[in-house]
């Protein structure tokens, strides 16, 4: 990411804070499911494309943390945790919902020894799967190894 190295007394703070918010995102390798990826996060629309893209960004990255703000996310399909090193981090009273079956979260070994590691999940409130407030088959979270 090029910054903008030419800037004057006059540039608004915002700018500034706009630097530095992205600097720090990238050195600590944050991924924000819904300032950084649109999830809406009000308990109804699917955030899962969101909240994908951002677990993939964190894997790309060689891990980071994809935070959850205190809102809830839904989920219609599984997402999927598949490289080591990353982190869902959910703050305040964050919510991850799974509709439909099946499971809300799927870790999963990618390498030679079909394994993962270094994966948390921390402050973060997963339920589901129902529909329409009924449990149906699935799990929270899901370890699956070969």
């Amino acid at each position: 990411m090029a910054l903008d190295t030419a800037r004057v007394a006059t540039d608004t703070v915002d700018a500034h804070l706009s630097d530095h918010n992205t600097l720090h995102k990238k050195h600590n390798n944050t991924y924000d499911v819904v300032a950084d990826y649109s999830a809406v996060g009000d308990g109804s629309t699917d955030d899962a494309t969101a909240i994908q893209d951002a677990v993939d960004a964190a894997e790309a990255g060689g891990g980071g943390a994809v935070i959850f703000p205190s809102l809830k996310c839904r989920t219609t399909t599984a997402i999927t945790v598949d490289s080591d090193n990353v982190r869902l981090i959910g703050v305040g009273q964050a919510t991850l919902d799974r509709t439909g079956t099946g499971n809300a979260v799927t870790v999963t070994g990618t390498d030679a020894n079909n394994k993962v590691s270094g994966i948390q999940i921390r402050g973060l409130t997963i339920t589901g799967p129902s529909v329409e407030g009924t449990q149906v088959s699935g799990n929270g979270i899901s370890f699956d190894f070969a």
